[in-house]
């Protein structure tokens, strides 16, 4: 029975959800629980050091882990070194950031089950050592080694933290114009045009045009790896010998192509080449969480999912990056101050004249 006065009560046909908070949120998704026929079945593997569900460490998926429950998914994690198996009910498949190698015998699963009409999401790292690049390739994905600096980041970041506003045109970004989406530590991320005959590549998201490609492994202050990190200014700039300039593809999705599919639903791979932007730490930026609830929407072929953006506005946080915080600084701390004195002096010297 019910226990407490405000709670609310929601009904259809045999689905039945209670809620106690009136938010705009929790409304949304207990709207979308009540009315699904199918819960959709989204697994993250496991067993390659991923990001785990459970954890509710600044690391952990655990915040994403809730928000996809929040909208009516089971939501489950999978070894496949121990199942041996993918299930039949596994809308989407998650690889969550792996640090160790996917074997041979898990990658022969994983693309079996992308050419029978899966749709599989891989959220690679830099410095990754999963050993998904044959596999990837036969998908015509191509992850690169370097790593993404951007001048194009939030008060306070460093170049290794490009905030994305450049979105390919697709469903799954159609509602992201106005937001920002952090990829911390990222890779980029390219198509094979020799698999342009069997795969549709749509790039998702992408830098700034003020970012570059630098080889190694890079620190905080954009320094490659080898002496102790360089923080001075020199590290910080392009270096046409060695790095790729902007922009640069951080997220990207192929489908095939209806004459190369086997199965009536067309298998899809998306890749991202960040794991931590979808972490506890940085789920709440902006963006962030509805490009991964977007992304998983759409792979699960939850298309009113893809459109319904639920807001928590319990809390704003107004964003900015380094250019638009320096314009601030600008306007706050000189044009205005500016302003009020050349006006306070025009009026001294019209009253001195007087």
């Amino acid at each position: 029975g019910i226990t407490r006065p405000d709670t609310a009560v929601l009904e259809s046909g045999k689905q039945e959800t209670r809620i106690t908070s009136a938010s705009e949120q929790e409304l949304t998704n207990a709207l979308i629980r009540v009315t699904k026929d199918e819960k959709k079945a989204v697994y993250f593997l496991a067993g390659h050091a991923e990001h785990a569900l459970e954890d509710r460490s600044k690391e952990g998926y655990s915040f994403l882990n809730e928000a996809l429950e929040r909208q009516g998914y089971t939501v489950r994690s999978l070894s496949l070194y121990e199942s041996k198996t993918i299930p039949k009910n596994a809308s989407v498949l998650v690889l969550g950031g792996p640090q160790k190698p996917v074997s041979a015998e898990e990658q022969l699963l994983l693309a079996d089950y992308v050419r029978t009409g899966g749709r599989f999401m891989v959220l690679l790292d830099p410095g990754s050592r999963a050993g998904l690049d044959s596999t990837l390739e036969a998908w015509g994905l191509q992850a690169d080694k370097r790593t993404v600096l951007d001048t194009q980041t939030i008060l306070g970041g460093d170049l290794t933290m490009p905030v994305v506003n450049t979105y390919g045109s697709h469903e799954i970004t159609q509602d992201l114009s106005q937001v920002f989406t952090m990829f911390p530590h990222a890779r980029p991320v390219s198509f094979l045009d020799s698999k342009g005959n069997e795969w549709v590549f749509q790039p998702l998201a992408k830098s700034s045009p003020r970012s570059w490609a630098r080889a190694g492994e890079v620190g905080a202050g954009g320094a490659s790896a080898g002496p102790p990190p360089d923080r001075t200014t020199e590290s910080r700039d392009f270096n046409p010998q060695k790095d790729t300039q902007g922009p640069l593809t951080l997220a990207a999705l192929v489908v095939a192509r209806a004459s190369a599919a086997e199965n009536a639903r067309l298998p899809a791979v998306l890749l991202v080449g960040d794991s931590d932007f979808a972490s506890n730490a940085f789920l709440d930026f902006s963006g962030n969480t509805d490009f991964i609830l977007h992304a998983i929407a759409w792979l699960a072929e939850e298309k009113d999912l893809v459109t319904i953006a639920p807001k928590d506005t319990r809390f704003g946080t107004l964003l900015l990056t380094a250019a638009q915080s320096n314009a601030l600084f600008a306007l706050q701390v000189l044009a205005l101050p500016g302003f009020f004195l050349l006006a306070g002096f025009s009026v001294w010297r019209r009253r001195r004249r007087l």
